[in-house]
């Protein structure tokens, strides 16, 4: 029942968050600060739900199964299919507002990983951008988790910033593209002090 209202009440908050994001309305700043601070106090104590709107995929029987479980991780999946023609990145960019610790911040890496591959440009683009932020997001929020892993490797945690570090760098194949991917790249090395770079 808690994970039914979460959903409703993502469904209500997401809207407030991603419309006229460039509107410079100071009430529908303070409204989308707030929405903000919703979805990231409800991240910390349902983040599955939070992160299943994320991973939004195609309404298929078993996908639904999945969905009821893990209903806010589908979106990329949908972003995904090179049929689909929509261009409402909304959902990805819920990423930056969320509240990741580095458990929740290794999973949303392996979740890049395995969908920055097949995501059509805009959509890799606009994932690249909410994942800087979400890292910035949990640097902020769990200095000390940083501290940690600076004082003694996680190996997990390097495996995922190796492995999403060179998608970005085969996927930065212009200037312009270098451009979007370095300021992840650069704390993507930041994160993982001990790797083989």
């Amino acid at each position: 029942l808690q994970f039914m209202n979460v959903k409703l009440l993502l469904r209500e908050i997401c809207p407030f968050i991603n419309e006229n994001a460039n509107d410079t309305n100071p009430h529908m700043t303070q409204i989308r600060s707030l929405a903000s601070k919703v979805l990231f106090a409800l991240s910390l104590n349902n983040f599955g739900a939070v992160f299943s709107r994320i991973q939004a995929s195609k309404p298929v029987i078993v996908k639904n199964l999945i969905c009821q479980l893990h209903p806010v991780l589908n979106r990329l999946q949908e972003l995904s299919d090179p049929s689909e023609e929509s261009s409402d990145f909304s959902d990805i960019e819920l990423i930056q507002h969320i509240n990741v610790d580095i458990n929740r911040l290794i999973k949303l890496f392996n979740e890049s990983i395995n969908k920055l591959k097949s995501l059509r440009k805009q959509a890799c683009l606009v994932l690249i951008s909410s994942l800087e932020k979400a890292v910035w997001n949990w640097l902020d929020n769990y200095p000390e988790e940083f501290a940690d892993i600076q004082a003694h490797s996680n190996d997990e945690l390097n495996r995922c910033c190796d492995q999403l570090f060179e998608i970005l760098d085969n996927f930065s194949d212009s200037n312009k593209r270098r451009a979007s991917t370095w300021p992840l790249q650069i704390i993507l090395l930041a994160l993982s002090p001990v790797s083989n770079w």
